[in-house]
């Protein structure tokens, strides 16, 4: 569930094609012991290892490389053939990688910094401009509610264990997680984001709330597969019913 707090959901995957076929290192046969028939050709193979050695020189920072000596190097390994570059050339290019790399890395945390500015910048200005719409409260920490039934009977407690049906969407309506249709769950409010430990609560048995969760009380700069780093979430919650932790 998206509720609990440090859980995470799905990842993505990409492939390109290619359009030459390479010398192959080894059969299919050869590599996986099989005899007869088998779907991985030896293009297969070598285009695997070409691509997957590619992808290590761009995260490295490399992004333009001498090929000619590069499959020289390849070779020479594959043959057992001892390198042509001394310890030192070997120790100067090992350096050079190294700060191509940091460099690298340091150009992708500034993106994702400048990226993390501009998604705060969006919620704050949303919640600024949400505050002053009908029926919406904002509580001392934040969290933003409009109680559309306030139920009937005790509140839960910031300890309980509580049932619920609910939906969860970003600002755009786009949903991220619910409730079966005819399902309920159950969570307890000790373990889940601050937005419901503090939301909930705020209705009785019976009641609904819509709440308007700040990146703070929801997954902040982390975010999920499913939501952007700092998000504000929209939860509508229903509460069926509740026990407190000491039942």
């Amino acid at each position: 569930m998206v509720l609990v707090v440090q859980s995470t959901c799905a990842s993505d995957h990409e492939a390109s094609p290619a359009s030459a076929q390479a010398t192959p290192i080894h059969s299919a046969e050869s590599a996986t012991g099989m005899t007869g028939e088998s779907s991985t050709s030896d293009w297969d193979i070598g285009y695997f290892f070409g691509y997957s050695l590619g992808n290590s020189l761009r995260a490295n920072g490399v992004s333009d490389i001498d090929e000619t000596t590069m499959m020289q190097g390849l070779k020479d390994a594959l043959a057992g053939r001892a390198s042509e570059l001394d310890a030192d050339q070997v120790r100067a290019v090992t350096e050079y990688i190294r700060a191509l790399r940091a460099h690298a890395v340091s150009e992708a945390n500034a993106l994702r910094a400048e990226k993390l500015e501009r998604e705060a910048e969006k919620s704050r200005l949303y919640l600024q401009a949400n505050a002053s719409q009908p029926g919406v409260k904002t509580t001392a920490s934040g969290l933003q509610y409009i109680i559309e039934n306030p139920g009937e009977g005790a509140r839960p407690a910031a300890d309980s264990v509580v049932e619920v049906t609910y939906r969860g969407s970003l600002t755009n309506g786009t949903e991220f997680d619910a409730t079966e249709p005819g399902m309920t769950a159950t969570f307890s409010l000790q373990y889940v984001i601050g937005g419901w430990s503090e939301g909930v609560p705020l209705i009785a048995r019976g009641g609904k709330v819509r709440l308007f969760v700040p990146p703070k009380m929801g997954y902040g700069e982390r975010g999920t597969p499913n939501i952007p780093p700092n998000a504000v979430l929209v939860f509508d919650v229903s509460l069926v019913d509740f026990q407190s932790s000491s039942q």
